[in-house]
């Protein structure tokens, strides 16, 4: 069987350039430096598309941690647990945060 070759509509290529552009966010990096709660620093790259739970874990591994005690600040603002990094306006438009991380208990 042929195929047809007809032309997409604006609607189709325009659709199909706002799947790429978030793709292509997804997997762009960001350099994180953290702010840890002994006053010492860490910097590590991630995915854009990765969520602020992989953050944690990389915490509770590198630094011993627990998960369920850190609370990351961007700024004023508290970064939560379900988010990507993508659904935080400062991480999408720069390549480069700093991240204050607070252990709320041990």
């Amino acid at each position: 069987m042929q195929k047809l070759h007809l032309p997409q509509s604006v609607k189709e290529v325009d659709c199909e350039s706002k799947v790429e552009e978030a793709r292509r966010l997804q997997e762009e990096e960001i350099s994180i430096t953290f702010e840890l709660p002994d006053e010492s620093e860490a910097q590590q790259q991630f995915k854009k598309g990765q969520t602020v739970a992989v953050l944690k874990s990389y915490l509770s591994t590198e630094f011993d941690l627990p998960m369920t005690s850190i609370k990351l600040m961007l700024g004023d603002v508290v970064l939560v647990d379900p988010y990507s990094l993508t659904d935080y306006p400062e991480m999408e438009r720069f390549d480069a945060v700093r991240i204050v991380v607070k252990q709320t208990r041990k």
